[in-house]
């Protein structure tokens, strides 16, 4: 058992009409000082989660890399040759989807 939890346990035991000896004095002053540091650790993580929630908020994908993936994506589908325009129907409305894709991503909030 550590040494905050023995102070804990004998500040429990406590009466308020008991004299204070050294030892409560003491037990007091560890717990204090045990609630200063887990207030500072938990202002610390509290910054840190909100570092990591500021950069998963913030996360740039550079237009360009966007506009590359998308645009090859619209080439594998016109690379495909039909004879029949019906046949090429379905990938035109994949490149449609692509296009509209491509708006959303991009356009300024």
């Amino acid at each position: 058992m550590s040494n905050i939890e023995e102070d804990i346990k004998l500040l429990k035991k406590f009466n308020p009409g008991d004299e204070y000896t050294e030892k409560i004095k003491g037990a007091i002053k560890n717990v204090l000082a045990e609630r200063e540091v887990d207030k500072k650790r938990i202002k610390e993580l509290e910054a840190v989660n909100k570092m990591q929630e500021y950069r998963i908020n913030e996360m740039d994908i550079p237009k360009q890399k966007v506009k590359d993936v998308l645009q090859r994506n619209r080439n594998e589908l016109f690379s495909i040759t039909y004879v029949e325009p019906i046949q090429y129907e379905p990938f035109e409305m994949q490149i449609d989807r692509i296009n509209k894709i491509e708006r959303e991503l991009l356009e300024d909030k």
